[in-house]
Protein backbone atom coordinates (compact mmCIF):
# COMPACT_ATOMS: atom_id res chain seq x y z
CA UNK A 1 0.00 0.00 0.00
CA UNK A 2 1.21 3.52 -0.66
CA UNK A 3 -0.18 6.93 0.04
CA UNK A 4 -1.62 6.82 -3.49
CA UNK A 5 -4.07 4.18 -2.25
CA UNK A 6 -5.17 6.24 0.75
CA UNK A 7 -7.87 8.88 0.66
CA UNK A 8 -7.26 11.79 2.99
CA UNK A 9 -10.24 13.73 4.34
CA UNK A 10 -9.31 17.08 5.84
CA UNK A 11 -11.59 19.44 7.69
CA UNK A 12 -11.49 23.00 6.35
CA UNK A 13 -10.31 25.83 8.57
CA UNK A 14 -9.91 29.52 7.87
CA UNK A 15 -6.22 29.77 8.65
CA UNK A 16 -2.92 29.69 6.73
CA UNK A 17 -1.97 26.46 8.50
CA UNK A 18 -4.87 24.65 6.82
CA UNK A 19 -3.72 25.87 3.38
CA UNK A 20 -0.14 24.84 4.14
CA UNK A 21 -1.16 21.32 5.20
CA UNK A 22 -3.40 20.92 2.16
CA UNK A 23 -0.59 22.07 -0.17
CA UNK A 24 1.98 19.83 1.51
CA UNK A 25 -0.27 16.75 1.40
CA UNK A 26 -0.75 17.10 -2.33
CA UNK A 27 2.99 17.74 -2.85
CA UNK A 28 4.19 14.73 -0.81
CA UNK A 29 2.63 12.21 -3.12
CA UNK A 30 -0.30 12.27 -5.49
CA UNK A 31 -2.96 10.93 -3.14
CA UNK A 32 -6.69 11.53 -3.07
CA UNK A 33 -7.54 14.50 -0.88
CA UNK A 34 -11.03 15.73 -0.04
CA UNK A 35 -11.85 18.69 2.15
CA UNK A 36 -15.04 19.15 4.14
CA UNK A 37 -16.48 22.05 6.05
CA UNK A 38 -16.82 19.69 8.99
CA UNK A 39 -15.91 16.03 9.43
CA UNK A 40 -19.41 15.64 10.87
CA UNK A 41 -20.85 16.50 7.42
CA UNK A 42 -19.43 13.33 5.86
CA UNK A 43 -22.17 10.88 4.98
CA UNK A 44 -21.58 7.32 6.22
CA UNK A 45 -21.12 5.02 3.25
CA UNK A 46 -19.56 7.76 1.12
CA UNK A 47 -16.04 7.03 2.37
CA UNK A 48 -13.77 4.59 0.60
CA UNK A 49 -11.70 2.10 2.54
CA UNK A 50 -8.20 3.19 3.54
CA UNK A 51 -9.17 6.66 4.69
CA UNK A 52 -7.29 9.02 6.99
CA UNK A 53 -9.12 11.90 8.65
CA UNK A 54 -7.54 15.21 9.64
CA UNK A 55 -9.70 17.44 11.81
CA UNK A 56 -9.31 20.42 14.10
CA UNK A 57 -9.22 20.51 17.88
CA UNK A 58 -12.23 22.71 18.58
CA UNK A 59 -15.24 22.55 20.93
CA UNK A 60 -16.72 19.68 18.84
CA UNK A 61 -13.56 17.54 18.90
CA UNK A 62 -15.06 14.79 21.07
CA UNK A 63 -18.16 14.66 18.89
CA UNK A 64 -15.93 14.30 15.81
CA UNK A 65 -13.87 11.60 17.50
CA UNK A 66 -17.01 9.65 18.41
CA UNK A 67 -18.31 10.02 14.85
CA UNK A 68 -15.07 8.61 13.39
CA UNK A 69 -14.99 5.72 15.90
CA UNK A 70 -18.60 4.77 15.16
CA UNK A 71 -18.71 5.28 11.40
CA UNK A 72 -15.13 4.50 10.34
CA UNK A 73 -13.55 2.40 13.12
CA UNK A 74 -10.72 1.13 10.93
CA UNK A 75 -9.61 4.63 9.90
CA UNK A 76 -6.95 6.57 11.79
CA UNK A 77 -7.30 10.27 12.40
CA UNK A 78 -4.89 13.12 12.94
CA UNK A 79 -5.77 15.97 15.25
CA UNK A 80 -4.86 19.45 13.97
CA UNK A 81 -4.30 22.58 16.05
CA UNK A 82 -2.68 25.97 15.80
CA UNK A 83 -0.97 25.73 19.21
CA UNK A 84 0.60 22.54 20.55
CA UNK A 85 -1.74 20.54 22.76
CA UNK A 86 -0.98 19.59 26.34
CA UNK A 87 -0.65 15.90 27.21
CA UNK A 88 -4.09 16.05 28.87
CA UNK A 89 -5.67 17.56 25.74
CA UNK A 90 -3.99 14.90 23.59
CA UNK A 91 -5.16 12.11 25.87
CA UNK A 92 -8.70 13.46 25.75
CA UNK A 93 -9.00 14.06 22.02
CA UNK A 94 -6.26 12.21 20.14
CA UNK A 95 -6.73 8.76 21.63
CA UNK A 96 -5.75 6.02 20.66
CA UNK A 97 -2.82 6.97 18.40
CA UNK A 98 -2.03 10.47 19.65
CA UNK A 99 -1.42 11.63 16.09
CA UNK A 100 -1.29 15.39 16.21
CA UNK A 101 -0.02 18.23 14.03
CA UNK A 102 0.40 21.74 15.46
CA UNK A 103 1.46 24.79 13.48
CA UNK A 104 4.40 25.66 15.76
CA UNK A 105 6.00 22.21 15.48
CA UNK A 106 4.87 21.40 11.94
CA UNK A 107 7.14 20.41 9.08
CA UNK A 108 6.69 18.48 5.86
CA UNK A 109 8.84 15.72 7.33
CA UNK A 110 6.52 15.35 10.33
CA UNK A 111 3.49 15.33 8.02
CA UNK A 112 5.11 12.61 5.92
CA UNK A 113 5.96 10.61 9.05
CA UNK A 114 2.40 10.90 10.42
CA UNK A 115 0.84 9.92 7.08
CA UNK A 116 3.20 6.94 6.73
CA UNK A 117 2.31 5.84 10.25
CA UNK A 118 -1.38 6.12 9.32
CA UNK A 119 -0.74 4.06 6.21
CA UNK A 120 0.94 1.31 8.26
CA UNK A 121 -1.93 1.41 10.75
CA UNK A 122 -4.43 0.93 7.92
CA UNK A 123 -2.37 -1.98 6.53
CA UNK A 124 -2.30 -3.61 9.97
CA UNK A 125 -6.06 -3.13 10.39
CA UNK A 126 -6.72 -4.60 6.94
CA UNK A 127 -4.49 -7.60 7.72
CA UNK A 128 -6.25 -8.08 11.04
CA UNK A 129 -9.67 -7.92 9.39
CA UNK A 130 -8.56 -10.37 6.67
CA UNK A 131 -7.13 -12.71 9.32
CA UNK A 132 -10.41 -12.61 11.28
CA UNK A 133 -12.37 -13.41 8.11
CA UNK A 134 -10.09 -16.36 7.32
CA UNK A 135 -10.31 -17.61 10.90
CA UNK A 136 -14.14 -17.48 10.72
CA UNK A 137 -14.07 -19.49 7.47
CA UNK A 138 -11.74 -22.06 9.04
CA UNK A 139 -14.11 -22.46 11.99
CA UNK A 140 -17.04 -22.99 9.61
CA UNK A 141 -15.03 -25.54 7.62
CA UNK A 142 -14.02 -27.33 10.82
CA UNK A 143 -17.67 -27.56 11.84
CA UNK A 144 -18.63 -28.88 8.40
CA UNK A 145 -15.77 -31.38 8.53
CA UNK A 146 -16.76 -32.57 12.00
CA UNK A 147 -20.41 -32.91 10.95
CA UNK A 148 -19.42 -34.87 7.85
CA UNK A 149 -17.19 -37.12 9.95
CA UNK A 150 -20.15 -37.75 12.27
CA UNK A 151 -22.00 -39.13 9.25
CA UNK A 152 -19.01 -41.23 8.23
CA UNK A 153 -18.32 -42.67 11.68
CA UNK A 154 -20.24 -44.12 14.58
CA UNK A 155 -19.27 -42.51 17.87
CA UNK A 156 -20.25 -43.89 21.28
CA UNK A 157 -22.06 -40.94 22.94
CA UNK A 158 -21.02 -42.05 26.43
CA UNK A 159 -17.28 -42.46 25.85
CA UNK A 160 -16.94 -40.29 22.72
CA UNK A 161 -14.88 -43.09 21.19
CA UNK A 162 -15.17 -44.11 17.57
CA UNK A 163 -16.78 -47.54 17.39
CA UNK A 164 -17.02 -47.86 13.59
CA UNK A 165 -16.02 -45.93 10.45
CA UNK A 166 -16.86 -46.39 6.81
CA UNK A 167 -14.33 -46.43 3.94
CA UNK A 168 -14.75 -42.73 3.18
CA UNK A 169 -13.78 -41.79 6.76
CA UNK A 170 -10.70 -43.99 6.50
CA UNK A 171 -9.69 -42.26 3.25
CA UNK A 172 -10.35 -38.75 4.59
CA UNK A 173 -8.50 -39.31 7.85
CA UNK A 174 -5.65 -41.22 6.13
CA UNK A 175 -5.39 -43.74 8.99
CA UNK A 176 -6.06 -47.49 8.94
CA UNK A 177 -9.48 -48.52 10.27
CA UNK A 178 -7.81 -50.30 13.19
CA UNK A 179 -6.24 -47.03 14.38
CA UNK A 180 -9.46 -45.04 13.97
CA UNK A 181 -11.67 -47.47 15.86
CA UNK A 182 -10.89 -47.66 19.58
Amino acid sequence: MSLKQITIYIEEFDHDFYNRILRDITNIESCNVHSFRSILDIKPGSIKESAVFLFWNDPKVLEKQKFIFEQFPESPYILLSIAPLTPIELARAAHPTYLHLAEKTYSVGILDLVLNFSERLIEDMNRSIAYDEIREKVIVLQNVFEESLDVLMQIDPGTKQIINANKQAVVVLEYPLEEIVA
